[in-house]
């Protein structure tokens, strides 16, 4: 069994974690803060780890808040082209212009017109996801949306596939997953979470005037 737990940022999601979990922490401090963590990263890295954590008999707790990653770990990844060295220092090129300019409703349109319908969905000035999608088009062809993601597959077997018990239980036949996966949400009150996130910055600057004040003094 995998124990998932996930949540909005100031949910306590962290708090749980400890009080479920004994073994010792995983990929915590293995990059610099300079350094960019891509998807595809933590996936590989993730999936190391939880083997090894079921190999020693233990059950793996993963924590987090970020949905991309958690479905790409519990349904796989989808099979989209990877960055390579080739294409995307061409595709920052080609948005440079746009971006130094901010231009972005000519950069979605630019994006438009290579095929990705999508693109004009992106929030505003979401440079990083813009400049992924022209990516996955000067490297296949196709937009993003024509790959598939196996999370919508399985929920349209969940939809579709109803066997065994009536369909009032609520169960069905689908696709095994690669682990046995416990996913545990966490939610609050709005005005919690605030109240939560607001403590959390507090101590956080808290904390870098004793660091500050600690380097003056030396």
């Amino acid at each position: 069994m995998v124990i998932v737990i996930l949540g909005p940022a100031g949910a306590g999601k962290s708090r749980l974690a400890l009080e479920v979990s004994l073994v010792p922490h995983h990929l915590i401090n293995i990059m610099h803060a300079s350094e960019d963590c891509l998807d595809g990263m933590f996936l590989d890295d993730v999936r190391r780890a939880t083997p090894d954590v079921l190999g020693r008999g233990c059950v793996p707790v993963v924590v987090g808040g970020t949905e991309l990653y958690l479905m790409w770990f519990i349904y796989s990844k989808l099979n989209v082209p990877q960055s390579s060295m080739e294409i995307t220092p061409s595709v920052w090129s080609e948005l440079a212009g746009f971006r130094e300019s901010g231009w972005w409703e000519e950069a979605v349109d630019l994006v438009l017109k290579t095929g990705d319908p999508k693109a004009q969905d992106l929030q505003t000035n979401n440079w990083v996801r813009l400049h992924r999608r022209l990516e996955i088009i000067r490297s296949s062809g196709s937009p993003s949306s024509a790959f598939t993601l196996h999370y919508s597959s399985f929920q349209e077997q969940h939809n579709t596939k109803i066997t065994g018990s009536s369909v009032d239980d609520g169960t069905c036949e689908v696709n095994e997953l690669e682990y046995d996966f416990l996913c545990i949400f966490l939610a609050c009150p709005r005005v919690e979470l605030y109240m939560s996130i607001d403590l959390r910055c507090e101590e956080m600057l808290a904390d870098i005037g004793v660091l500050v004040a600690l380097l003056m003094a030396s």
